[in-house]
């Protein structure tokens, strides 16, 4: 990525605002809303001018499937991702096998259009209380989440599309939609760690991957006061999340021997 910052642009045109703002030196990914989109014809010039002011910088979309899909007409509707884990519980290799299609349908159709990479899969918990998350979670069950968003992602890859789990450590389960609220998660962070931010353990370990998937890019969420700022360093240091203290840090948690510790310790 070239630059840390990621910006917006107004419409469905590059405007030359829009080339000024993109082409500073901090920017590395543009990412586009409902807004930016008329047609895949469209989108797709609109992505070759971006790339063309500024070879080498990203495009991105929050492109999840059901209510989360910021194009819609000229692509395919793709299940809410809820919808897989309810067909994990009848057939778990055919909701594998739907899940990993679903992610190749909608990755070959935005790389189809110049689209970089898009913010998905979500793998937090459905604790069935959230207004943010809701059907855009696989389960509840961690196991489930991770095999689904394995196989999700596996669709992805064989696109050629870069993939971003989110929310690091776990979005889940606080109410409050964090578009329009600030969202407090008051759980222990013993309690975080072992549930959904165990997720992310099953995913990855000392900061590479098991199994057969990796996170390009890992998107945090609201975190407790408690950790806010393990996770805060972790996200502004040189390495990716995945490769970061983050990953230590939980696996240090699921390797105590049960003694209280002192959270920021872990961080090295």
């Amino acid at each position: 990525m070239l630059g840390p910052v990621v910006c917006d642009i107004a419409g469905t045109v590059l405007t030359e605002e829009d080339k000024k703002r993109i082409t500073h030196p901090l920017v590395g990914m543009v990412i586009l809303f409902t807004r930016n989109y008329a047609s895949p014809e469209q989108l797709t010039e609109l992505c070759r001018s971006i790339h063309e002011a500024k070879p080498g910088i990203l495009i991105s979309v929050d492109q999840e499937g059901g209510r989360v899909q910021r194009f819609r007409e000229g692509f395919t509707e793709i299940p809410a991702m809820r919808e897989y884990g309810v067909q994990w519980k009848d057939d778990p290799e055919a909701a594998a096998r739907s899940v990993t299609a679903a992610g190749y349908v909608l990755a070959a159709e935005l790389r189809a259009c110049g689209v970089d990479m898009t913010f998905a899969p979500v793998v937090d918990l459905d604790w069935g209380n959230s207004e943010i998350i809701g059907s855009r979670s696989f389960a509840l069950d961690p196991r489930v989440v991770t095999r689904l968003a394995r196989a999700f992602s596996q669709g992805m890859l064989i696109a050629g599309m870069a993939n971003c789990g989110k929310h690091f450590p776990g979005h889940g389960y606080v109410t409050v939609d964090s578009h329009e609220g600030l969202p407090v998660d008051d759980r222990e962070a013993r309690r975080i760690i072992h549930g959904d931010a165990k997720l992310s353990n099953m995913l990855f370990k000392d900061g590479k991957v098991v199994g057969f998937l990796d996170f390009d890019t890992v998107m945090t969420g609201s975190v407790p006061e408690e950790i806010a700022d393990c996770i805060r360093s972790c996200c502004l240091s040189d390495n990716s999340l995945n490769k970061s203290a983050a990953s230590k840090l939980i696996q240090g948690y699921l390797d105590a021997s049960g003694e209280d510790k002192d959270i920021a310790e872990l961080i090295p």
